[in-house]
Protein backbone atom coordinates (compact mmCIF):
# COMPACT_ATOMS: atom_id res chain seq x y z
CA UNK A 1 0.00 0.00 0.00
CA UNK A 2 2.83 2.41 0.81
CA UNK A 3 4.44 1.82 -2.60
CA UNK A 4 1.17 2.83 -4.26
CA UNK A 5 1.00 6.01 -2.18
CA UNK A 6 4.63 6.87 -3.03
CA UNK A 7 4.00 6.30 -6.75
CA UNK A 8 0.81 8.36 -6.72
CA UNK A 9 2.50 11.17 -4.76
CA UNK A 10 5.40 11.21 -7.23
CA UNK A 11 2.97 11.24 -10.13
CA UNK A 12 0.96 14.14 -8.70
CA UNK A 13 4.03 16.21 -7.73
CA UNK A 14 6.33 15.56 -10.66
CA UNK A 15 4.01 14.40 -13.42
CA UNK A 16 5.60 10.97 -13.49
CA UNK A 17 5.90 8.06 -11.08
CA UNK A 18 8.76 8.11 -8.60
CA UNK A 19 10.84 4.95 -8.46
CA UNK A 20 13.41 3.76 -5.99
CA UNK A 21 16.95 3.07 -7.25
CA UNK A 22 16.36 -0.70 -7.33
CA UNK A 23 13.09 -0.34 -9.26
CA UNK A 24 14.73 2.03 -11.73
CA UNK A 25 17.64 -0.36 -12.36
CA UNK A 26 15.23 -3.23 -12.96
CA UNK A 27 13.22 -1.08 -15.36
CA UNK A 28 16.36 0.03 -17.25
CA UNK A 29 17.61 -3.56 -17.43
CA UNK A 30 14.30 -4.78 -18.86
CA UNK A 31 14.40 -1.99 -21.47
CA UNK A 32 17.95 -3.00 -22.43
CA UNK A 33 16.97 -6.65 -22.76
CA UNK A 34 14.10 -5.63 -25.02
CA UNK A 35 16.46 -3.52 -27.14
CA UNK A 36 18.82 -6.48 -27.55
CA UNK A 37 15.88 -8.56 -28.85
CA UNK A 38 14.72 -5.77 -31.21
CA UNK A 39 18.15 -5.23 -32.75
CA UNK A 40 19.52 -2.43 -34.94
CA UNK A 41 17.39 0.47 -36.16
CA UNK A 42 19.78 3.07 -37.68
CA UNK A 43 21.78 3.46 -40.87
CA UNK A 44 24.88 2.44 -38.91
CA UNK A 45 27.04 5.52 -38.40
CA UNK A 46 30.46 3.90 -38.08
CA UNK A 47 34.18 4.48 -37.75
CA UNK A 48 37.14 2.16 -38.13
CA UNK A 49 40.80 2.27 -37.24
CA UNK A 50 42.89 -0.54 -38.61
CA UNK A 51 40.79 -3.66 -38.26
CA UNK A 52 38.63 -2.31 -35.43
CA UNK A 53 35.14 -1.09 -36.31
CA UNK A 54 32.80 0.90 -34.08
CA UNK A 55 29.10 1.23 -34.94
CA UNK A 56 26.11 3.00 -33.48
CA UNK A 57 23.41 0.43 -34.19
CA UNK A 58 20.47 2.29 -32.71
CA UNK A 59 19.07 4.98 -30.46
CA UNK A 60 15.99 4.20 -28.41
CA UNK A 61 13.93 6.23 -25.94
CA UNK A 62 11.87 5.28 -22.94
CA UNK A 63 10.55 7.96 -20.60
CA UNK A 64 13.32 10.40 -19.69
CA UNK A 65 16.08 8.09 -20.97
CA UNK A 66 17.93 7.59 -24.27
CA UNK A 67 19.53 4.21 -24.96
CA UNK A 68 22.51 3.90 -27.32
CA UNK A 69 23.17 0.46 -28.85
CA UNK A 70 26.91 0.29 -29.64
CA UNK A 71 28.96 -2.48 -31.25
CA UNK A 72 32.71 -2.97 -31.40
CA UNK A 73 33.88 -5.44 -34.07
CA UNK A 74 37.46 -6.69 -33.84
CA UNK A 75 38.66 -8.11 -37.16
CA UNK A 76 42.27 -8.57 -36.05
CA UNK A 77 43.99 -11.26 -33.95
CA UNK A 78 44.95 -8.68 -31.28
CA UNK A 79 42.59 -8.19 -28.35
CA UNK A 80 41.13 -4.68 -27.99
CA UNK A 81 41.16 -3.49 -24.36
CA UNK A 82 38.58 -0.73 -23.89
CA UNK A 83 39.85 2.08 -21.69
CA UNK A 84 36.74 4.27 -21.83
CA UNK A 85 33.64 5.10 -23.82
CA UNK A 86 32.62 8.75 -23.60
CA UNK A 87 29.64 10.77 -24.77
CA UNK A 88 30.59 14.43 -25.36
CA UNK A 89 28.64 17.48 -26.47
CA UNK A 90 30.79 20.58 -26.96
CA UNK A 91 33.54 19.38 -24.58
CA UNK A 92 31.00 18.50 -21.87
CA UNK A 93 31.15 14.80 -21.03
CA UNK A 94 27.80 13.18 -20.25
CA UNK A 95 27.72 10.40 -17.68
CA UNK A 96 25.61 7.32 -18.36
CA UNK A 97 22.97 6.41 -15.80
CA UNK A 98 23.07 2.72 -16.69
CA UNK A 99 25.36 0.41 -18.70
CA UNK A 100 24.10 -2.94 -19.93
CA UNK A 101 26.66 -5.67 -20.71
CA UNK A 102 29.69 -3.44 -20.22
CA UNK A 103 32.51 -4.13 -22.66
CA UNK A 104 35.98 -4.30 -21.13
CA UNK A 105 37.76 -6.28 -23.83
CA UNK A 106 36.94 -7.43 -27.35
CA UNK A 107 38.86 -10.64 -28.12
CA UNK A 108 40.44 -11.14 -31.54
CA UNK A 109 38.00 -11.90 -34.36
CA UNK A 110 35.00 -11.25 -32.09
CA UNK A 111 32.49 -8.48 -31.50
CA UNK A 112 30.86 -6.99 -28.42
CA UNK A 113 27.59 -5.13 -28.07
CA UNK A 114 26.84 -2.69 -25.24
CA UNK A 115 23.91 -0.44 -24.36
CA UNK A 116 24.46 2.91 -22.65
CA UNK A 117 21.54 4.75 -21.05
CA UNK A 118 21.77 8.53 -20.74
CA UNK A 119 19.29 11.19 -19.64
CA UNK A 120 17.26 12.43 -22.62
CA UNK A 121 18.73 15.46 -24.39
CA UNK A 122 18.61 17.30 -27.69
CA UNK A 123 21.30 19.24 -29.50
CA UNK A 124 21.14 22.88 -30.45
CA UNK A 125 21.90 23.81 -34.10
CA UNK A 126 25.53 23.33 -34.98
CA UNK A 127 26.23 21.01 -32.03
CA UNK A 128 27.16 17.37 -32.40
CA UNK A 129 27.22 14.36 -30.13
CA UNK A 130 30.63 12.72 -30.13
CA UNK A 131 30.97 9.12 -28.95
CA UNK A 132 34.62 8.23 -28.30
CA UNK A 133 36.09 4.80 -27.60
CA UNK A 134 39.69 4.77 -26.35
CA UNK A 135 41.96 1.74 -26.36
CA UNK A 136 43.99 1.05 -23.24
CA UNK A 137 47.73 1.33 -24.02
CA UNK A 138 47.03 1.59 -27.74
CA UNK A 139 46.31 3.92 -30.59
CA UNK A 140 43.19 2.45 -32.15
CA UNK A 141 40.83 5.13 -30.84
CA UNK A 142 37.40 5.31 -32.46
CA UNK A 143 34.80 8.06 -32.69
CA UNK A 144 31.34 8.66 -34.11
CA UNK A 145 29.69 12.02 -34.66
CA UNK A 146 25.91 12.31 -34.59
CA UNK A 147 23.67 15.31 -35.08
CA UNK A 148 20.25 16.17 -33.75
CA UNK A 149 18.60 14.51 -36.75
CA UNK A 150 20.11 11.19 -35.65
CA UNK A 151 18.77 11.67 -32.11
CA UNK A 152 15.32 12.55 -33.44
CA UNK A 153 15.08 9.15 -35.15
CA UNK A 154 15.14 7.38 -31.78
CA UNK A 155 12.67 4.52 -31.49
CA UNK A 156 10.42 3.98 -28.50
CA UNK A 157 11.00 0.92 -26.38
Amino acid sequence: MTKLIILLTGYLLFGQPTYSVAQKDVQLQSCCEKIMRIGPCLLYPANHNGKMRFRLLGIYSHGPTLFFLLRLNNRSPLDYDVDSIRFCVAENTMKPIYIYDSTVMVPGYRRATTIYALPRFTLSPGRRLLIIVREKNGGRHLRIRAGNSTLERARRV
